[in-house]
């Protein structure tokens, strides 16, 4: 019998028999993958949308503190593995650290080209894409939570293309 063969929905390579890679999925936690339910989304979205879209993943709880450090619109925040900014031009000025114990770099980022967002749990990954100036296009893999951190963040659902992941065929490693 042929095995089906699809894209991993995380990275892309052509997987025989199931939707996520081995690479993929030894990132993952198996049984919480299971239990979630994924989406696969691509639409417009703004980069002051998308970033306070990041501001509210870190620190949902504490939200103050996002004031604090995050008061300019061209300061984000970057955690090594999780939120890479890519900019022409990006500097340092700042880190603090978050309930979770991971280290937030605070970053003043101009001209920025691509975000890349993965959420602790390594299910969620999203890249936001410049268009033209604010104007970008994100799009990725999202659990109903990062969904609903989009929304509180003030990014109209309705306007992007988000369409249910079904897995199939996923056993234990």
């Amino acid at each position: 019998m042929l095995k089906k063969t699809y894209k991993c929905i995380y990275c892309g390579r052509e997987v025989e028999g199931r939707e996520i890679c081995d690479n993929c999925l030894n990132e993952r936690d198996i049984d919480r993958i299971r239990r979630e339910y994924l989406f696969k989304l691509k639409g417009k979205v703004s980069l002051n949308r998308f970033r306070k879209f990041l501001l509210i993943s870190i620190a949902r709880r504490n939200l103050t503190v996002m004031d604090e450090y995050f008061n300019s619109k061209n300061l984000f925040p970057e955690i090594i593995g999780r939120i890479k900014i890519h900019a022409r031009r990006s500097e340092i000025i700042g880190s603090f650290e978050i309930q979770s114990g991971e280290i937030v770099d605070i970053i003043r980022a101009e001209n920025i080209e691509k975000i890349t967002y993965k959420s602790r749990s390594k299910l969620s990954f999203l890249k936001w894409r410049s268009i033209r100036g604010e104007k970008g296009e994100v799009d990725g893999v999202v659990t109903a939570w990062t969904l609903k951190n989009l929304m509180t963040a003030g990014v109209n659902l309705e306007d992007l293309d988000i369409h249910p992941i079904i897995i199939e065929n996923l056993e234990d490693n």
